[in-house]
């Protein structure tokens, strides 16, 4: 029941990144677009057992790792990427958990 409600209205149209797994949606047809650097997370979905369409699920991956994250950010001299938290952005502006880059290493295809 709770695939068949993810694979229903959990994957929404992104006009950049085609069809992503949204991080909430409200049964009314609205989403919330983003992912936190966390466990579980949309990014862990895969390393915690999740299984994911493989396609929805690279297009979620680049929309998670980049710039349309609205927690995704980068170092002024663009070496450090990665994304963070709505629950610290009070505190800490601009954050990269380290959390967020450990789980975009363990669900790597890269080499």
């Amino acid at each position: 029941e709770i695939d068949y409600g993810i694979r229903k209205y959990g994957i929404v149209v992104h006009p950049k990144y085609g069809k992503i797994y949204a991080y909430e949606v409200d049964g009314l047809g609205n989403s919330l677009l983003m992912d936190d650097a966390n466990v579980p997370s949309l990014l862990s979905a895969p390393y915690l057992g999740y299984e994911i369409d493989a396609r929805v699920y690279q297009n979620t991956r680049k929309f998670i790792l980049s710039k349309d994250n609205p927690y995704y950010q980068e170092s002024r001299d663009g070496k450090i990427k990665g994304y963070g938290s709505p629950h610290m952005q009070m505190r800490i502006r601009n954050n990269i958990w380290p959390m967020g880059q450990i789980v975009q290493g363990l669900t790597s295809t890269k080499l």
